[in-house]
């Protein structure tokens, strides 16, 4: 069986109820559920834009538990919730090919990280 993590993120939350990574989450729980996988935990930056260059912490713990082998999978809503800076992706990239991580989006499916138009 297959252990997922989800990442969830939107960058303005103008009313701070955390509805909008409420949402990714539960479409991301649907496609682990589809797809027959175990989400392990769920990483969730709310409020925090991805082209501000603020620290995005669940971002980082996210990177983290990968390494660490807690997860074969990521699941996030859109890719552009994972990362926009290309020093992210590359770093996401790396780490993705060297432990041999799946990557899905409940937008536009199964990543391959090892192609271009992936990346």
């Amino acid at each position: 069986m297959t252990v997922a993590v989800v990442y969830t993120r939107i960058s303005k939350d103008r009313v701070g109820a955390g509805l909008g990574v409420e949402r990714q989450r539960e479409d991301c729980q649907k496609l682990a559920d589809q797809l027959g996988w175990t989400v392990a935990r769920v990483f969730s930056d709310n409020d925090i834009s991805a082209y501000s260059g603020k620290p995005r912490p669940e971002y980082r713990a996210m990177l983290d538990a990968l390494d660490h082998g807690e997860a074969q999978a990521v699941i996030a809503w859109h890719t552009d919730r994972l990362h926009r800076s290309p020093s992210e992706l590359e770093e996401f990239i790396t780490l993705c090919e060297r432990r041999s991580i799946t990557v899905r989006t409940v937008q536009a499916g199964e990543l391959d990280l090892s192609t271009p138009p992936a990346r």
